[in-house]
C-alpha cells in the first residue's frame, strides 16, 4: 500500500553535480535494496534511523521511490521550454513565484507512522542538495499549525478546486515532522 507523496518544485533543472550529490545521499541511507535505472529515478529501501529517527530500528528498511520529473526525463507532453506546463499544477506557480523546471517527488512506499516521518525528512536532506520549494497536502487542522512553523511560504486552506496545502522550505519539513501527532494526508 502507498503511502505519503512529498513534491519539491525546482526553478532549474538538476546540474549534474546535484545529481551525483544527490546519488550519493541516497545511497548513504540505503540498506541492500537501491536501484537507480535510469537518471532522475531511484528505487530504494532506507534505513529511517539513519535519519535520526529515535526507534525505528524495529520498523527495519522501508521502500521509497525518488521520482525527478523534467524534460530530460519524460516524453516532453508535460514540458514546454524546458518548463513543467501540466495543469493540475498551475495553480502553484503565483505562489512559487516561478514555473518548475523540475517537479522531484518522494514517494513512501508504505503508510506507517515511520514511513511519514521518513518522507519529510528524507524530503529536508534532498532539498539540502538540490533546494526548491515543497508541495505538501494538508490535513484540515493542520494549516494554522503549520503558519507558525519555520521555513513556510505558504499554507493554504482548502478550496472549492484544492485541498489544503503548504509550500515550505527543508526546515519547514523537519519542523513540521517533529510536531505532536505528526502525519502527512496520503
Amino acid at each position: 500500500m502507498a503511502g505519503p507523496v512529498i513534491t519539491v518544485a525546482l526553478p532549474e533543472p538538476l546540474a549534474d553535480q546535484n545529481r551525483g550529490t544527490l546519488d550519493a545521499y541516497l545511497r548513504s541511507l540505503a540498506d541492500a535494496h537501491f536501484e537507480h535505472p535510469q537518471p532522475g529515478y531511484w528505487d530504494l529501501n532506507l534505513e529511517p534511523e539513519r535519519l535520526g529517527i529515535a526507534g525505528s530500528a524495529r520498523e527495519g528498511s522501508r521502500p521509497f521511490v525518488v521520482d525527478a520529473s523534467d524534460p530530460q526525463n519524460e516524453d516532453g507532453q508535460f514540458f514546454e521550454g524546458g518548463r513543467f506546463i501540466e495543469s493540475d499544477w498551475g495553480f502553484l506557480v503565483p505562489l512559487l513565484g516561478f514555473t518548475p523546471a523540475v517537479m522531484l517527488s518522494v514517494i513512501a512506499m508504505c503508510n506507517d507512522q515511520v514511513d511519514h516521518a521518513a518522507a519529510a525528512l528524507l524530503t529536508a536532506g534532498i532539498m539540502d542538495i538540490v533546494d526548491g520549494v515543497t508541495f505538501v497536502e494538508l490535513h484540515d487542522h493542520q494549516v494554522e499549525l503549520v503558519r507558525s512553523l519555520t521555513g513556510v511560504l505558504a499554507a493554504v486552506p482548502a478550496t472549492e478546486d484544492e485541498s489544503p496545502f503548504a509550500l515550505g522550505d527543508g526546515r519547514f519539513l523537519r519542523d513540521f515532522a517533529a510536531t505532536p501527532g505528526f502525519r502527512l494526508l496520503k
